[in-house]
């Protein structure tokens, strides 16, 4: 639930491209890339909720480890760069040496390391990508570290990463620094916060404690609100959000709450109707490819209301919708022609090469 909150709010925060505002609630959805902190945090908690279990105790377990991630994200990033930068070449005559040269950043997954490149080719869009690759790359060796702490060291550590979190963008704003919005160590950090989250609620959540005050979907609600009372007046009160991170001070506590909150849930009133369980259920598993197809969607839209007459002759809700609709569609386009097929066939063929190399030696 809350991933899709997280993503929906930060597609709120991209309608900015066809001209949207939201009212009383535009400063909260102005404000919407700050999302992107308590996606990472999810995907940290998420994967060591997976894993947890699971030894990478040799070479052949990390192979594997990185193998099923590299399927999950590269591919289809790939393709939708590819096509994505076709057209910034072709339809808005972007540089093609500037896209030549990028290639091999971009074909990496590095360009998280060059903040100067994201306002270049598709970047400020794919920048997330990156990130998530490094968080990645360091998942196996954060989980190890992690297992060796006691429950007081995994609190100080969470401790010592919100010190960085926060502190960081205020350096950033007073100073006037390049801003940290892609940086890939911030994310990292948001990361490990998330995955070390986990491994405290794994060790409380059968407290009695726990229970009584953690397990409430009133207290799920409260924290939500409070995120948009909070964001909201610090935006009325025109203090800055440092390119979305300098919100910290309010998102990060905010969702840290909601992760042990909602953790504790069940959502048993969901899964009784199978049909909206299995809609929720979908939208989790496309929300990847939902961030992606949003490079076609502002286009189209555009297009589309230009052809009826211009941005401007729609209203806010309708342009919601419309666009909603057509991410939503291209999602599942992605997602069932592309990102399935492709991660089946790999699965298919990288991973079974993988374990008759193994069986051989």
């Amino acid at each position: 639930m809350f991933r899709l909150f997280a993503v929906f709010v930060v597609f709120l925060f991209h309608t900015a491209h066809i001209g949207c505002s939201y009212g009383i609630f535009r400063v909260f959805i102005g404000a919407g890339a700050m999302m992107m902190t308590a996606f990472f945090m999810l995907s940290g908690f998420v994967l060591y909720l997976t894993n947890y279990k699971k030894e990478i105790g040799n070479l052949y377990d990390l192979k594997i480890f990185y193998a099923k991630k590299f399927i999950g994200i590269i591919p289809v990033y790939w393709v939708v760069s590819f096509i994505y930068t076709v057209y910034l070449i072709i339809v808005r005559g972007d540089s093609i040496l500037i896209n030549i040269i990028l290639f091999p950043v971009e074909l990496l997954g590095i360009q998280s390391v060059f903040c100067s490149v994201f306002d270049l080719s598709h970047n400020d869009g794919t920048w997330f990508v990156s990130c998530l690759i490094f968080c990645y790359i360091v998942f196996p060796f954060a989980v190890w570290i992690v297992r060796q702490l006691t429950l007081r060291g995994r609190m100080i550590g969470i401790a010592v990463l919100m010190g960085i979190l926060l502190y960081s963008p205020i350096v950033v704003e007073l100073l006037d620094l390049d801003n940290i919005y892609s940086n890939v160590l911030f994310r990292i950090c948001e990361f490990l916060i998330g995955g070390m989250l986990c491994s405290i609620w794994i060790s409380v959540k059968d407290k009695e404690w726990y229970k009584k005050w953690f397990m409430r979907y009133k207290l799920a609600a409260i924290e939500v609100l409070f995120l948009m009372f909070a964001v909201s007046l610090a935006g009325y009160l025109k203090i800055p959000n440092g390119m979305y991170m300098l919100y910290s001070w309010i998102g990060i506590p905010v969702f840290t709450a909601m992760i042990m909150t909602l953790a504790g849930l069940d959502f048993a009133f969901l899964k009784k109707k199978r049909g909206m369980f299995w809609i929720l259920k979908y939208g989790v598993e496309i929300s990847y490819v939902f961030f992606l197809a949003q490079f076609f969607t502002w286009p189209l839209c555009r297009a589309i209301f230009s052809f009826f007459g211009g941005i401007k002759v729609c209203g806010p809700i309708v342009k919601m919708v419309v666009s909603f609709a057509i991410c939503l569609f291209l999602s599942v386009l992605l997602h069932e022609l592309v990102e399935k097929p492709l991660s089946k066939y790999l699965n298919g063929k990288m991973l079974k090469r993988m374990e008759r190399a193994y069986d051989e030696a």
